[in-house]
């Protein structure tokens, strides 16, 4: 589809694949509501790829959490999204050494998942919060390094490059920032 979903499907469509952009929309709930509504009594399959939460919080990295993305998703709420939506979920897998969550489902019958779902259970929440709560720790932490080795290269003269290229070069250098006024390269 070259354009914007428009909530229509011109022809019957078997299957939706969908990696790497459910993340950048703002509203994914309605725009998951608005597919099924569309995919209506059809046994068209779905396949979605977003990247997975709790890798990038367990990994510590801070440019790995990125502005273009509107949400992220840990597979128990990534489950949760698509069961809320009327969708029976078929499978999720964790891909890439975990990076990336995949899901598979097909539309739920209508008795079966329609409607408000309860929500995250406790466990899941918690280890969310346990997630951030590190992920928060060890991003200090690794500010703090890499601020004190560019702080001892500018006061010995030195200078540092930077190489890098897309989102997570932009995401670094504004992590690092420049350590003081008499910075004169990064």
């Amino acid at each position: 589809m070259p354009e914007a979903f428009s909530g229509q499907f011109d022809d019957d469509v078997d299957f939706v694949v969908c990696r790497q952009v459910l993340e950048h929309i703002s509203a994914p709930h309605e725009f998951l509501a608005q597919l099924r509504l569309a995919i209506g009594s059809r046994h068209t399959g779905v396949y979605f790829e977003v990247p997975n939460m709790m890798c990038a919080l367990e990994s510590g990295v801070p440019w790995t959490i990125i502005y273009e993305h509107c949400a992220y998703y840990s597979p128990a709420s990534f489950v949760w999204l698509f069961q809320d939506c009327g969708f029976d979920v078929q499978k999720l897998t964790e891909d890439y050494d975990g990076q990336f969550l995949g899901i598979e489902a097909t539309p739920a019958a209508a008795s079966n998942s329609y409607g408000p779902r309860k929500g995250l259970s406790t466990n899941s929440l918690q280890a969310i919060r346990s997630c951030v709560e590190q992920f928060v720790e060890q991003t200090d932490d690794r500010q703090q390094r890499l601020r004190d080795v560019l702080i001892d290269q500018c006061q010995r003269g030195g200078r540092v490059v930077v190489w890098g290229a897309g989102r997570t070069h932009g995401q670094f250098s504004k992590f690092a920032r420049r350590p003081h006024d008499g910075a004169q390269h990064c």
